[in-house]
């Protein structure tokens, strides 16, 4: 595919998630939003290379913080942009060290919490939160959600892992036709 053909595909595909993530201002939206523009941006890796999604990320980063939601513009920027980019990376780079599945999975978990402890403490820090301000639960809230966010985050890689094959076999052919 020539350079041009790619500054297409990724144009198009880097409108799409910025669209996606428009929509990321209220409700259920918040939260599913950022998690699909990064399956799109996953989309942009498995065609055309990490270089590439690494450039889209950048760009809809940068419409997303200014268009989107606050938190969905967080979400996506701190996690959901690059995650995609990077098991991509992990699961194609089995060296010596790669090559264990519990290593992969600890990377990737650890890159999780990572980014959800850095997303909470720039949210803290932006709106000036306290645990006090959740309520009842009060200081048991920020470690039920890490919880809940820990086994959403099991749920959706091992979706990402799956749609993978589902669009190189049905969907890449014909996206591969249209920017050839």
């Amino acid at each position: 595919m020539s350079n041009s053909r790619k500054t297409a595909l990724c144009g198009v595909l880097s409108a799409f998630a910025a669209a996606l993530l428009l929509t990321s201002r209220a409700g259920l939206t918040v939260y599913t939003s950022p998690a699909l523009a990064g399956l799109v941006i996953g989309v942009v890796a498995l065609e055309i290379g990490g270089k590439w999604a690494f450039l889209c990320y950048f760009s809809v980063s940068l419409l997303s913080f200014f268009f989107a939601g606050v938190e969905g513009a967080v979400m996506f920027i701190a996690f959901f942009g690059y995650y995609p980019i990077v098991t991509l990376l992990l699961e194609r780079n089995r060296g010596r060290i790669f090559s264990r599945k519990w290593f992969r999975w600890s990377v990737k978990v650890l890159l999780f919490n990572t980014a959800v402890i850095a997303a909470y403490a720039f949210l803290s820090f932006v709106f000036g939160i306290k645990p006090e301000d959740y309520g009842k639960l009060g200081q048991y809230t920020a470690p039920i959600l890490f919880a809940v966010g820990n086994v959403i985050f099991l749920l959706y890689d091992f979706a990402a892992r799956g749609l993978a094959p589902v669009y190189l076999k049905r969907i890449s052919p014909a996206v591969r036709r249209l920017f050839r």
